[in-house]
């Protein structure tokens, strides 16, 4: 049984309108198994009017640089393992009874926010109003720091400030999605039918 807990009373307030959910699915996190997947797809097709999976595909290449990997290698790592999860969520819809080619229309990359004038818009205020906020910045590096020391060897490069930095983009990338998705129009799918 999936259970939420909302973390803000606004969270709340939009939890219980149960008119959309954007599931965010890692790449590299063996938390999203192809079981998993489908078990969160079944939840929300069947809590939610509508429901998105978030795949921060381009993103990841930050936390790969920020352990070490070249720009182009960690891009081309990053899109090697954005293929496998793809596949992955793909045979998680087939299994909850979506045909094909509703993954185009339920699966969000970054391609599809980096064309969204507001996810822009939000973005750029973590970027820069936020970033430069005290407490902001040094809770993203925290999670940065915590993220990197379990993926290198040696704690100092964990904890190497540009390094940081590096990996806190990944963070960014995400946040407007949770600063106010209801800013971030994402044409509501229809339905497809199930097979």
């Amino acid at each position: 049984v999936m259970t939420a807990q909302p973390v803000t009373s606004t969270c709340s307030d939009l939890f219980a309108t149960r008119s959309h959910v954007v599931l965010g699915i890692s790449p590299f996190n063996s938390h999203f198994s192809e079981e998993r997947i489908s078990a969160l797809i079944h939840w929300a097709q069947s809590e939610f009017g509508a429901f998105h999976l978030y795949i921060p595909d381009e993103p990841s290449r930050f936390t790969l640089e920020a352990v070490g990997y070249s720009p182009d290698r960690a891009r081309k790592k990053a899109r090697r393992q954005a293929r496998w999860l793809f596949n992955k969520v793909r045979r998680a819809l087939q299994s909850n009874g979506f045909p094909e080619p509703a993954f185009d229309s339920l699966v969000l990359r970054s391609e599809n926010l980096a064309g969204n004038e507001a996810y822009r818009d939000l973005l750029g205020q973590a970027e820069t109003q936020l970033w430069s906020k005290v407490w902001f910045r040094e809770g993203c590096l925290k999670t940065s720091n915590w993220v990197l020391s379990n993926l290198v060897a040696d704690e100092t490069d964990a904890s190497c400030p540009d390094r940081l930095t590096l990996a806190a983009r990944y963070f960014q990338a995400e946040l407007p999605l949770f600063m106010n998705l209801s800013l971030i129009h994402i044409s509501e799918p229809t339905r497809p039918e199930r097979i």
